[in-house]
């Protein structure tokens, strides 16, 4: 679909570097300088298993608003439903990654996801590489493609304590047709960005369950990566060391909500047990 797909940029990103008054601890909407730094805190993260994308971005996504909370910047979560095809040898029903919206209303949202490129990527740029090797026609694609915003430190949490920043599923793609009807290209439907989290201070804590579940399935897929055993034994004690420097970083600045941990019978699950002791009940 790569050749057949010309999704439209609804804006174009400011220069780099821009300054202006808008700071990263007082809203989310935050200035180029600061999304760049947000990207290159991101593209520093030594420890989550990039290269393994068959499954885990719900896990890589909420270590990396973790990340982002730690700076004060505040951060919502993109969600993509769909048929989705990143590579010939991978499907997904879903995506998720950071989004950061630059406080310039003439801009699409950043999405931070060093699963798909070393760089930024603006919003229509993340969707299209979903699709990157599908096969479905474009109406197809219009008419099965969704997505949601919710606040980055939500996770899978369907209790309602983070409604107030989930938008409504709503179709991702309007169409663009020949005099025919034929569609002949896509268009990402802009997002409100009245919906994204107004300061940091109002931005929901994360649960302690959801950080040690995240770590055990990050800790469980770095196996699934191309390396040796000694690269491997380093990188899960980086992941080890990062969950508890993040849990305090929370913790710190009232952003940790206490609830206990997930299962840790496995190995995976005790080792992130212990790498959160203290800041879990």
């Amino acid at each position: 679909m790569r050749k057949q797909l010309f999704f439209f940029s609804l804006f174009t990103l400011a220069a780099c570097g821009q300054n202006t008054a808008q700071t990263s601890d007082t809203s989310a909407l935050v200035s180029q300088q600061q999304a760049n730094k947000a990207f290159a805190i991101v593209k520093g993260i030594d420890y989550l298993p990039f290269t393994y994308i068959v499954d885990g971005c719900y896990a890589r996504s909420l270590y990396m608003s973790l990340e982002l909370a730690a700076e004060g910047i505040p951060s919502s979560a993109h969600y993509v439903f769909g048929y989705l095809q990143p590579t010939k040898a991978v499907t997904w029903s879903y995506h998720v990654a950071p989004l950061l919206q630059v406080a310039n209303s003439s801009q699409e949202p950043w999405i931070l996801d060093p699963a798909f490129e070393s760089r930024p990527l603006t919003r229509t740029q993340w969707l299209a590489e979903n699709f990157a090797e599908s096969d479905d026609d474009l109406a197809a694609t219009a008419r099965s493609t969704w997505t949601q915003i919710r606040a980055g430190s939500a996770y899978f949490d369907e209790s309602g304590r983070v409604a107030e920043f989930d938008t409504d599923e709503s179709l991702a793609y309007t169409t663009v047709k020949a005099s025919d009807g034929t569609v002949m290209s896509l268009k990402a439907r802009p997002i409100d960005p009245s919906v994204l989290i107004p300061t940091f201070s109002e931005m929901p804590t994360f649960l302690s369950s959801d950080i040690h579940s995240a770590c055990t399935v990050m800790h469980n897929y770095i196996k699934n990566e191309d390396l040796d055993v000694n690269e491997r034994s380093a990188k899960t004690k980086r992941l080890l060391a990062s969950t508890t420097r993040l849990a305090k970083a929370m913790d710190g600045v009232k952003k940790l909500t206490r609830d206990g941990v997930t299962g840790s019978w496995t190995t995976a699950g005790s080792a992130c047990k212990t790498a959160m002791e203290g800041y879990y009940r």
